[in-house]
C-alpha cells in the first residue's frame, strides 16, 4: 500500500505500508470511504519508484488499456510532477507518442528545467525592429535572445535558419533523438549556449504571444 502524507509529516513505513511526503497534494476521491488520488497520479508515483523502464512498460499499458487512465494525462502528471525518479516514465511515454508533439513538448520542457532556466517562452513568435516575421521557435529564451530550435532537413527549417541570421538571433538545435538519449548532457550544452548568447548583443527581435 502506497500512502501520500503533507511533507511536514514525518512517518516510518512498516511492512506492506510505503510512505510518500509530497508538497503537491493530489486532489482527492473517496472510494469505500478511503481517500484516495487519481490513477494517473498512483500510476505515475509507483513508476517514479520502479526500477526499469521494463517494469513501467508493463504498468502503463495495463492501466491505459484498462481505462484507468490515458497518455495525455500521464504526460500532464509527467509536466506537473516532480523530475527526481521521472526518467523511466518520461521513456516510457515518449516512446508511445514519438514523434507527437506531446512527446516533444515534455524533451523541451525537461531540457529547459535541466539548464536551470526556469519557464521560457513557447507559443510565441519573433518580429523584426519593423513588425517583420522573423520566426517561430520551439523555444525562445527572451533574456539573451536565443531560439531553441527542432533540427529538421526539409528547406522550410534552412529558410528560417537563415531568417534568424539576418537578424543576430543565435539558434540552439536540438533533435528528440539526442534529447531522449542525454537528457543531461543536452542539458548541460544549453546552459554554455546560454551562457555564450548572454555575452554577445541581445538582437533587435520581440517576441509576440501566439494565440
Amino acid at each position: 500500500m502506497h500512502l501520500l502524507v503533507p511533507h511536514e509529516h514525518h512517518l516510518l513505513a512498516a511492512g506492506y505500508l510505503e510512505i510518500t511526503r509530497t508538497r503537491r497534494w493530489p486532489d482527492e476521491q473517496l472510494v469505500d470511504g478511503l481517500r484516495m488520488t487519481s490513477a494517473c497520479r498512483a500510476i505515475a508515483d509507483t513508476a517514479r519508484k520502479a526500477r526499469s523502464a521494463r517494469e513501467v512498460s508493463v504498468l502503463v499499458d495495463e492501466c491505459v488499456r484498462s481505462g484507468l487512465t490515458s497518455i495525455d494525462d500521464l504526460l500532464a502528471e509527467l509536466r506537473e510532477g516532480p523530475r527526481q525518479g521521472s526518467s523511466h516514465l518520461r521513456r516510457v511515454l515518449l516512446s508511445r507518442v514519438e514523434g507527437a508533439s506531446e512527446g516533444l513538448e515534455v524533451l523541451l520542457e525537461a531540457l529547459v528545467a535541466g539548464a536551470g532556466l526556469g519557464q521560457q517562452g513557447a507559443q510565441v513568435r519573433l518580429v523584426g525592429p519593423s513588425g517583420e516575421p522573423v520566426g517561430q521557435p520551439a523555444v525562445w529564451i527572451d533574456s539573451v535572445g536565443l531560439a531553441i530550435e527542432v533540427a529538421t532537413p526539409d528547406p522550410a527549417w534552412v529558410a528560417r535558419q537563415q531568417r534568424y541570421s539576418m537578424f543576430g538571433v543565435s539558434v540552439f538545435p536540438v533533435s528528440s533523438q539526442l534529447l531522449q538519449a542525454d537528457p543531461a548532457g543536452q542539458a548541460r550544452v544549453l546552459s554554455t549556449a546560454v551562457a555564450t548568447a548572454a555575452r554577445r548583443p541581445r538582437p533587435s527581435v520581440s517576441a509576440v504571444r501566439v494565440a
